[in-house]
């Protein structure tokens, strides 16, 4: 009789954790198809595209092109250390439903790089605190390919280096940038953009 009401116990137990687990997904899926893309009828793009003040960021600004916002920051390569980390509010040429697009941010960590190889590469991890969002984007630059990850269904984040400006080389500006699959790429320029 003891074996009898241990195992109606277990078997409650059971079914119990897994209706709770059951219950949990249900939820995370809910949030996550709550949190889309919709559309915008322009472009969201912020002026200056980053917040606060850092001695390695010599600049930033936003470029108008094809109907699309493109955000950069203007950097300078020999202050740049692995750690550092600079907070952005990226250009949006897509909405995303249940997300306050006015205070969206990007914070940017530069991760290393390979500066003894010519050209060298250039690594960032980025976070979207406010999506729970992390990826990573290397680029080679003096190569222009932009790089994407998709961080949620229909939308995706951009990043691209433009070619090395400046005396000696040391200046390079990094675009970033939220849209879905159909936003066109940037025309970048030889050098600072104006």
């Amino acid at each position: 009789m003891e074996n009898s009401q241990l195992r109606k116990k277990i078997y409650f137990a059971l079914v119990s954790s897994v209706l709770i687990i059951g219950l949990v997904a249900f939820v995370a899926l809910e949030n996550y198809y709550a949190i889309r893309a919709t559309p915008l009828e322009s472009p969201i793009a912020h002026e200056p595209p980053i917040t606060g003040s850092y001695p390695f960021v010599l600049g930033s600004g936003n470029v108008f092109q094809n109907d699309s916002a493109y955000s950069y920051v203007r950097l300078n390569s020999t202050s740049l250390y692995p750690g550092v980390s600079f907070m952005t509010l990226p250009s949006l040429n897509v909405g995303i439903s249940g997300v306050d697009l006015s205070n969206l941010t990007a914070i940017m960590t530069y991760t290393g790089s390979s500066f003894g190889a010519n050209p060298y590469w250039i690594n960032f991890s980025i976070a979207l605190p406010e999506l729970g969002v992390s990826m990573m984007t290397s680029h080679q630059l003096n190569f222009f390919a932009r790089s994407n990850a998709t961080i949620l269904k229909n939308v995706d984040f951009f990043t691209q280096v433009s070619n090395v400006v400046g005396v000696g080389n040391e200046e390079f500006e990094f675009f970033f940038y939220m849209g879905s699959s159909s936003t066109p790429v940037p025309v970048l320029t030889h050098g600072p953009v104006n």
